[in-house]
C-alpha cells in the first residue's frame, strides 16, 4: 500500500506542473495529510466493529523493528523544516487527497 501511494503522490504532484519545490511539497502533503485523515477514519471505524481480542498487539524485538525501519526506508534523521507550505497548493493536494483510491492494493501492478 505505501508503495502505491507513494507513486501516486508523486505523478499526481509531477502533473500539476507546479513551478517550484514549495508548491511541489505543498501539493504533496496536503495530499498525503488527506490519505491519513482518511485511512484513520477507515481505521477507527474498524476498530469499532472488530473485538478487541482480534486486535491484540505482537511484542517484537527492538532490533526486529529498527531492521524493518532500515529495510523500508532508509536511515531516519531528526532536522528542522525551514519551509513554509504554500497554502493554495496545499489546499489543492488536500482537495485532491480525497479522490485518492486507498482500497486494497496488494495484489495489483502499480505501472
Amino acid at each position: 500500500m505505501i508503495n502505491y501511494l507513494q507513486i501516486e503522490i508523486s505523478q499526481r504532484t509531477r502533473r500539476q506542473n507546479y513551478s517550484t519545490v514549495k508548491e511541489r511539497n505543498s501539493y504533496a502533503f496536503g495530499m498525503a495529510n488527506r490519505v491519513y485523515l482518511r485511512m484513520k477514519d477507515v481505521y477507527d471505524r474498524v476498530k469499532e466493529i472488530v473485538p478487541s481480542e482480534c486486535r491484540d498487539l505482537i511484542v517484537l524485538k527492538d532490533t526486529a523493528i529498527d531492521a524493518k525501519i532500515k529495510n523500508t526506508i532508509g536511515k531516519i534523521r531528526n532536522s528542522t523544516s525551514q519551509m513554509k507550505e504554500d497554502p493554495n497548493a496545499f489546499r489543492a493536494g488536500y482537495k485532491d487527497g480525497e479522490g485518492l483510491d486507498i482500497g486494497d492494493h496488494s495484489k495489483r501492478k502499480v505501472d
